[in-house]
């Protein structure tokens, strides 16, 4: 079982079996499991990166790591 928790201004999901969030123009974030593994998928349209989230030091973090390093006082926050 993965760990997923929803907040929203309307309230909390516990434990759903998966998230899609649709913003702007056609931007999306997904999150599902994948057997054991929790899959983190961001894309415009049709066309993003599929990461896999499980764990610590893993794919997702790394690419966070990578961006906050190249984008350093730009936009991160703590």
């Amino acid at each position: 079982m993965i760990r997923l928790d929803v907040e929203t201004d309307q309230g909390r999901v516990d434990s759903p079996k998966w998230v899609r969030v649709v913003f702007g123009p056609h931007h999306f974030v997904e999150i599902y499991p994948d057997n054991d593994r929790v899959m983190f998928r961001l894309g415009a349209t049709h066309h993003g990166i599929c990461l896999d989230a499980s764990d610590v030091d893993g794919d997702l973090e790394n690419v966070i790591n990578n961006l906050r390093q190249s984008l350093a006082g730009k936009h991160e926050y703590e």
